[in-house]
């Protein structure tokens, strides 16, 4: 059976994969979500893949599930441990070379979100109610407030860091888009599927925190994804 190892995206930690883990659990698979270091100001990329990596118990039968950020540490860790397969969830899908300062004008994001930037200011400016609203904005009010609650502070380090040139690429890779996301939308994704990975994303309906606030749905695409890997 497949062992899923769940990658966080910036500013948060396993509470955003707890929902997805546990269908998972349940359906007979293992799946770790890993605690990346996000607060730390002296740890990067590396650090962080050092740590996904240091969750792989078995190789060759794991599968990468990323989301936003994450997607960064995903590739690196593709370089130094053999994986499965690697799931893109809401993610900033990466270049080879390319660092996430750079991401965000290489792929245009601006222009994607203009309206919601015209609206909430810069991200540098989001307080909890901007946050909340591109974030969490399909999620009940309860669920956004605990969301609030167990956010983190992101330091500036990983995003400063490349990407290597090569040995990512080769491992399957595929995508999982939320067509009500307003952080990452789903045109916007779909165009960085399509050029980036050169497949089509699979839709399913949420906001950017879909593990949280759809998770029945990730687990059900995550497990249809493995059907045919041995166990």
């Amino acid at each position: 059976m497949p062992t899923f190892v769940l990658i966080p995206g910036a500013g948060s930690g396993p509470w955003t994969w707890e929902a997805v883990a546990q269908r998972l659990r349940t359906a007979g698979h293992h799946a770790i979500a890993v605690d990346l270091p996000c607060e730390d100001p002296d740890a990067g990329l590396g650090d962080y893949a050092d740590l996904v990596a240091a969750a792989i118990s078995e190789p060759p039968n794991t599968v990468l599930v990323a989301q936003s950020l994450g997607a960064f540490t995903a590739a690196l860790v593709c370089t130094r441990v053999p994986v499965a397969m690697v799931v893109y969830v809401n993610a900033m899908i990466p270049l080879p070379g390319e660092s996430p300062g750079a991401w965000w004008t290489n792929t245009r994001w601006e222009e994607a979100v203009r309206a919601d930037l015209d609206r909430y200011g810069q991200p540098s400016e989001w307080g909890p109610a901007e946050l909340s609203a591109m974030f969490m904005n399909d999620a009940p009010a309860e669920l956004a407030l605990e969301a609030g609650r167990h956010a983190r502070t992101q330091a500036s380090t990983p995003f400063a860091d490349e990407l290597p040139q090569e040995g990512w690429l080769e491992v399957a890779t595929r995508s999982v888009i939320a067509r009500q996301d307003r952080f990452l939308p789903a045109a916007f994704q779909r165009r960085l599927v399509r050029e980036r990975l050169q497949i089509e994303p699979e839709e399913i309906d949420g906001g950017h925190m879909v593990i949280r606030t759809n998770p029945s749905a990730v687990s059900a695409r995550l497990r249809q994804h493995v059907a045919g890997m041995a166990s």
